[in-house]
């Protein structure tokens, strides 16, 4: 988000308030919004509690359902953000480069 705003430091609540303002994000997806700021900071929770500073001193293995999610969820937003942004900056639109034929995708 603070690439897409072109901005070095915001909190949060600023980013989605940011994100809304610029039109990326439509008005009526305000309460979206927050509820992505949510996920967000689920994600940060779900590596401190089970990675970063909750494992403790031996290497707690974080469930493969739980990575599965929270990279599922950042993923799709993240996808939903760029594509937006893309799409409102004629200058990006044209540098972008077409998808990969199905073939060349490695899974």
């Amino acid at each position: 988000m603070k690439a897409i705003l072109q901005i070095d430091r915001a909190k949060p609540g600023e980013l989605r308030r940011q994100m809304i303002e610029s039109a990326i994000i439509p008005s009526y997806y305000n309460n979206f919004m927050k509820n992505f700021e949510q996920i967000l900071r689920c994600v940060n929770i779900a590596r401190n509690e089970e990675a970063g500073h909750g494992q403790g001193a031996s290497i707690k293995e974080v469930p493969e359902p739980l990575a599965e999610l929270v990279i599922n969820f950042c993923g799709s937003l993240i996808v939903y953000l760029m594509k937006q942004h893309m799409s409102s900056a004629p200058e990006l639109k044209s540098a972008s480069t077409d998808p990969l034929p199905d073939d060349d995708i490695p899974f």
